[in-house]
């Protein structure tokens, strides 16, 4: 199956110029159709998403749901580290569909460093991100194996919020002083004469 034959963008076609399909794969019960690429050019999360959009004309979402996975096959000059600087803010806008807001606004404010085959992050402290930390790494550790054959390191270091969260007190308007009460307001109503019936 050539890929671009399924590719009617002309504009699409040509980034996608140096992306073969290696394999075609369905799961057992029918409904998820895998598309193995591999890739000279680096592609990112937005560039893939294109194409998944343009492939799914050919293999409509009620019959299958299309995921596609690539391998990149790079030249030497994409060391690790010039791998995270071109390829970071992708892996950040891909965990806001693959993992959701916490993880990604997680990432969006780390900071990352790469020094001897050891990726470093630094989050802002959360109970909800260190408890997901296993669930981070695994997440970048499934991107780095599988798309550049890296094996990586991680380490999660945890900063303190840079500003407080501050709880104001709930607005209560002052109350108006009661009106002093007169002796008239002080004396029980008297009765009024019950009226006779008529006659």
């Amino acid at each position: 199956m050539d890929l671009q034959t399924l590719i009617r963008d002309p504009a699409l076609a040509e980034l996608f110029s140096e992306t073969v399909i290696e394999r075609v794969k369905i799961n057992r019960s029918n409904d998820k159709l895998y598309i193995y690429l591999s890739s000279n050019r680096l592609l990112t999360y937005a560039h893939l998403s294109r194409l998944k959009n343009e492939l799914s004309r050919h293999f409509p979402p009620e019959q299958c749901r299309l995921e596609i996975k690539i391998r990149f096959h790079l030249s030497e000059q994409y060391t690790p580290q010039n791998i995270l600087e071109n390829y970071w803010s992708s892996i950040i806008e891909e965990s806001k569909d693959a993992l959701g807001m916490i993880a990604y606004s997680a990432f969006k404010q780390s900071s990352p460093k790469y020094k001897d085959g050891t990726l470093t992050l630094a989050l802002v402290a959360s109970p909800i991100v260190s408890k997901n930390e296993k669930i981070l790494r695994q997440y970048l550790d499934c991107i780095f194996r599988e798309r550049f054959n890296l094996s990586l390191n991680y380490e999660f270091n945890y900063l303190k919020p840079t500003t407080a969260v501050k709880i104001l007190p709930v607005y209560q308007p002052p109350k108006a002083a009661a009106p002093e009460a007169k002796v008239s307001d002080l004396e029980p109503p008297k009765e009024a004469p019950l009226s006779s019936p008529d006659k």
